[in-house]
């Protein structure tokens, strides 16, 4: 498992297993809601951080964050709009786990 330096808390390290007993304990009723809070946006800090600098970030059983090259296409836009120019980009994106997928697409009865 890869440790980053967290440059959200100081002097220490953030694992992506933490967020897993975040939640724990905020279901036990240990942590308010404003301490979750905190946690998630310095996770979320995290994560674009992590992506700005090109580094795909997995979260076991949840999914994986990436950034995806497109290249520069043409499309149209319609009847009367014509055509339009993209230019090549990079955008973030989200894949689920088969773990998370399994639970998600599981019939409620």
């Amino acid at each position: 498992m890869q440790v980053y330096e967290s440059k959200i808390f100081e002097d220490s390290k953030v694992t992506v297993n933490e967020l897993a007993t975040v939640i724990q304990y905020r279901l036990q009723g240990e942590l308010s809601l404003k301490q979750v809070d905190a946690v998630l946006d310095a996770l979320f800090k995290e994560i674009e951080s992590c992506l700005k600098a090109n580094i795909k970030v997995s979260l076991y059983g949840f999914g994986k964050f990436e950034m995806r090259r497109y290249q520069a296409r043409t499309i149209k836009g319609g009847i009367e709009a014509g055509t339009y120019e993209l230019p090549r980009r990079l955008s973030p994106a989200f894949q689920f786990s088969s773990r998370m997928r399994r639970k998600l697409t599981k019939p409620i009865y």
